[in-house]
């Protein structure tokens, strides 16, 4: 059996949690804007609309996925990054990789988290973000 988050992001009812969704927080939708920012104009636009119509679940404090209405996942399921280097800061300095993906259909998909010394996340310094694309 799936996971009931994995069960959300592919468009399936899961029934064991009363209301796993949420507004995507500020952050969130910064990293999204800078993202779009330097896609090309339709890439971006379907961003950006997907980014309106998103709801957010936590699949562990390091991914969020997000849940678009509408839209059902495709099959089988993939995913590859946007091509955009995030950089965030932690609260001690140590740099975090952010890696925001589409699924194979071009859509909203993840957000990932990624600190590389294996240490905790602590508090993201989001007002700190660096983009490379």
């Amino acid at each position: 059996m799936l996971h009931t988050n994995t069960r959300i992001l592919q468009g399936m009812p899961s029934h064991d949690i009363a209301s796993p969704l949420r507004t995507l927080h500020a952050h969130e939708r910064l990293l999204i804007e800078a993202v779009a920012a330097v896609l090309p104009a339709d890439p971006a636009a379907q961003l950006r609309a997907d980014a309106g119509v998103a709801m957010a679940v936590d699949e562990s404090t390091l991914l969020v996925g997000f849940v678009l209405a509408g839209h059902a996942r495709p099959t089988p399921p993939g995913d590859h990054p946007y091509p955009v280097d995030i950089e965030v800061p932690d609260a001690d300095g140590e740099a975090l990789s952010i890696i925001l993906f589409a699924d194979e259909d071009g859509r909203l998909l993840q957000l990932e988290i990624i600190r590389w010394d294996d240490e905790a996340v602590t508090a993201p310094k989001w007002d700190e973000a660096t983009f490379a694309a």
